[in-house]
């Protein structure tokens, strides 16, 4: 049931072993390693495609409950490291009527995921070779696909988001379900956030979540994707005005720098205002005191003379 070309923009994966490595490294969960081993078993060996596995079966496989499994594979597509090409529904009666004809059962489709990444990709370009040309081998091939990785690569969390981000989860545990890695919580900060989000505490976090919308962050354990729960409350506080605290303090400076360019530029006006009357003040000044000094010289040269007689 999957579609002609679903598979084109999906890289094959490194191999089996090598997969299972990359999910252990990016920090899965006991459960999570268990389903991922299940659906490696599951792939077609050269590629990683192909994995038809219904939740009960992987569960059962796998020594997990159906939960863990739906976590697993949210966690996995999270990662990078899987990608839903089907997703499961209930068949048609004229599709369970072909399934009768075969001797098959069911009346769900299961879901079929393609596992990827792991290293480098078995093909040059580091996409299926399904619905290409076959000349991905070549020079220019390989350069457009080395732009094409280039480009997906993600860039490494800094300390202070990792730093934050555990802060959250420690103070909101239920903001950092079981069986889903953190750096989702991660990345839903950096998303509803923005720049911002390198300068915030845990505090402005479940502040702005809080003031986001009614009841406290708690209320996000109830919900049935905390994760999309906290990035909607998010985003509704930030649009409602309320900023983190360095936020605050960083606008708090620059109004304060404003006000004092404000003054420094009416304080030029004003001395530049006064030089007129300065100048005509003074002018006013000298010629009063050259009439005053040639009319005391006349009195002096004019005064009448007394004589004793």
């Amino acid at each position: 049931m999957v579609e002609a070309g679903a598979y084109s923009r999906v890289p094959v994966w490194a191999g089996r072993r090598e997969w299972l490595a990359e999910v252990e490294a990016r920090g899965a969960t006991a459960g999570a390693l268990a389903v991922a081993r299940v659906l490696a078993e599951a792939a077609d060996g050269r590629t990683g495609r192909g994995v038809a596995l219904g939740v009960d079966t992987a569960a059962e496989r796998a020594g997990v409950t159906d939960r863990t499994v739906r976590r697993a594979r949210a966690w996995l597509a999270a990662e990078g490291l899987a990608v839903e090409v089907f997703k499961g529904r209930h068949l048609t009666r004229a599709e369970r009527a072909e399934r009768r004809d075969v001797g098959a059962r069911g009346i769900r489709a299961a879901s079929v995921w393609a596992l990827t990444g792991g290293a480098v990709s078995a093909h040059p370009s580091g996409f299926s070779r399904e619905g290409s040309s076959g000349n991905e081998n070549t020079p220019k091939a390989r350069r457009a696909g080395a732009k094409r990785s280039a480009k997906t690569q993600t860039a490494p969390r800094s300390i202070r988001l990792q730093r934050l981000t555990a802060e959250v989860a420690r103070r909101a545990p239920h903001l950092a379900p079981v069986g889903r890695h953190v750096g989702g919580l991660a990345d839903v900060l950096v998303r509803a956030l923005g720049p911002a989000v390198e300068g915030a505490t845990a505090g402005d976090v479940l502040a702005i979540a809080e003031a986001g919308g009614t009841g406290r962050v708690w209320a996000a354990q109830d919900a049935r994707d905390p994760w999309a729960w906290l990035g909607a409350r998010l985003r509704a506080g930030r649009a409602s005005g309320h900023r983190t605290a360095a936020e605050r303090a960083a606008k708090a400076a620059e109004e304060r720098a404003e006000r004092a360019r404000r003054r420094e530029a009416e304080e030029a006006a004003e001395r530049a205002a006064s030089r007129p009357a300065v100048v005509a003040s003074a002018r006013a000044s000298i010629r009063a005191s050259i009439e005053s000094a040639r009319r005391t010289a006349l009195y002096s040269t004019h005064r009448p003379v007394i004589v004793n007689p």
